[in-house]
């Protein structure tokens, strides 16, 4: 959780909890969910606050340690900033959940980024399978200049959970239906 201040307004009645924002309790639903599937998981609680220009510095700290176990996948979990301009958080129909918007970072920035493509191609996937899964739950992809840290591995991916405008519970949901899809995308089970 690079921006580890992010919290759900509505349910814990700020944007930002500079102690430990709610963001982590939408990761560790994400392991406890993928756990249930067979999937092993190591969640940092690695603060990275300030949410400012360093926090990708500081975080690319966490990244490192956490890829010495050789993970299959690196997500990164975040919340979106922003509110629609009706005033709804974005919430889908299906069954109250928090819209999920993948982020796929590129080396359009300059820096150098290997493996930019094939975690496309995996966010491609995943935003299928979620799709399939839930209609209507995944904002469009977001390709980026930026590299997000991604670099690092290929299977990196951040994920934006719902926005400021959620609430943590609808969130939550939302982290269940993303373990399923992870699960079926690190197995290959279907595309």
């Amino acid at each position: 959780c690079t921006h580890s201040d992010e919290s759900y307004k509505p349910s814990d009645g700020t944007y930002s909890d500079p102690e430990r924002g709610s963001i982590y309790q939408v990761a560790a639903a994400l392991a406890d969910a993928l756990e249930e599937k067979g999937a092993t998981c190591e969640v940092s609680d690695a603060l990275h606050y300030p949410h400012d220009a360093g926090a990708y510095r500081r975080s690319r700290q966490t990244a490192v340690q956490l890829l010495k176990s050789g993970p299959d996948a690196l997500l990164d979990i975040h919340r979106d900033a922003f509110d629609n301009p009706d005033g709804s958080a974005g919430t889908t129909a299906v069954d109250g959940t928090a819209r999920v918007m993948l982020v796929a970072g590129t080396d359009e920035g300059g820096l150098p980024h290997p493996d930019w493509q094939e975690n496309l191609a995996n966010a491609l996937k995943l935003q299928a399978l979620l799709n399939r899964s839930a209609p209507g739950l995944c904002r469009d992809l977001d390709l980026r200049t930026e590299r997000f840290n991604q670099h690092e591995t290929p299977g990196s991916l951040l994920v934006e959970v719902g926005a400021s405008g959620n609430t943590l519970a609808e969130a939550l949901r939302s982290a269940r239906i993303l373990a399923n899809a992870l699960v079926t995308l690190i197995r290959g089970e279907a595309a």
